[in-house]
Order: structure tokens, then C-alpha cells, then sequence
């Protein structure tokens, strides 16, 4: 299914980091609040990485509470937009794996490619971050690794 009306707003931009940026929005239909990561696909690299992203997140059946949950990934190409599925068999789709496989761009370079990665909404920050603004604590590091390693 291919869509050109936007399912979410944009509200403000919330991180960026090497390849990407990501936004807190509202679901248009019910308001509810989530974060949204737009990737650009422009580099056989950012395509692969993107990918990389799509297929670990998609794959996990149940949801973990260690584990932000992916709610839809959407490749855009200009104006078109599409919902992406794992194993999908859409031309969009196809372009974006054969350009990760061969290394080189292997679709339209003037059309604009980005996966939309949208998940849960966390408004505490990354994690990152929130390790470094404090003093090291050994109960602190202990419990993020439990956490991390279930």
C-alpha cells in the first residue's frame, strides 16, 4: 500500500547522530506521542545500516522491556511512501537490499530514499547520556548491565 498522506506530525527534533535524526511526533489519529527516526538512504552505507536497524528490530516477536519496540518502519521515496514488512517483495524495498548487496547505488540517485523508524516515545534521554551526567556507581553500572544482558 502506497500513501501520501502523513500518518504523523513532527513536533520537535529530539537527537542526531552519524546517520540519522530523530524526532519526537504525534500519531495525527489519536495524538498519541512517539519518537520517529528518519534515516537518509542516500550511500550504500546508510542504506546498510538502515536495513541493518529494520531487520534486528523487526525480528523481535515479543516485545522486551529492555527493547524499544518498532511500531512500523516506512520507506519514502519523494513523495511516495510505503510500509515496509520484513521479506517484502515491493520494488522500494528490493532497490534498497540490491543496493546494500552490490555496495553501489542501484536506484535513481535524483529520487530521495529515507526509512522512517517509528517506536516507542522515551523522554528521559538516551542512555548515553544519562550514564555520563552522573558519578560513576557501581550499583547504577550493575543494574543497566542485568538489564542489558536479559
Amino acid at each position: 500500500m502506497v500513501s501520501s498522506q502523513a500518518k504523523y506530525e513532527l513536533i520537535q527534533e529530539v537527537g542526531r547522530g552519524s546517520y540519522g535524526v530523530v524526532y519526537e511526533a504525534a500519531v495525527r489519529q489519536t495524538g498519541a506521542r512517539v519518537a520517529v527516526k528518519k534515516i537518509r538512504c542516500h550511500s550504500p552505507e546508510n542504506v546498510e545500516l538502515a536495513l541493518r536497524e529494520f531487520w534486528a528490530l523487526s525480528s523481535i516477536q515479543s516485545q522486551h522491556p529492555n527493547v524499544i519496540h518498532l511500531e512500523e518502519c516506512v520507506l519514502q521515496r519523494d513523495a511516495l511512501a510505503q510500509r515496509m514488512s520484513h521479506g517484502s517483495s515491493s520494488s522500494l524495498y528490493l532497490e534498497l537490499v540490491e543496493t546494500s548487496l552490490k555496495g553501489e547505488i542501484t536506484f535513481d540517485p535524483r529520487c530521495a530514499y529515507y526509512m522512517w523508524f517509528v517506536m516507542d516515545f522515551c523522554d528521559g534521554g538516551d542512555m548515553n547520556a544519562y550514564l555520563l551526567s552522573r558519578k560513576p556507581s557501581r550499583k547504577t553500572n550493575t543494574s543497566f548491565m542485568l538489564q542489558l544482558g536479559s
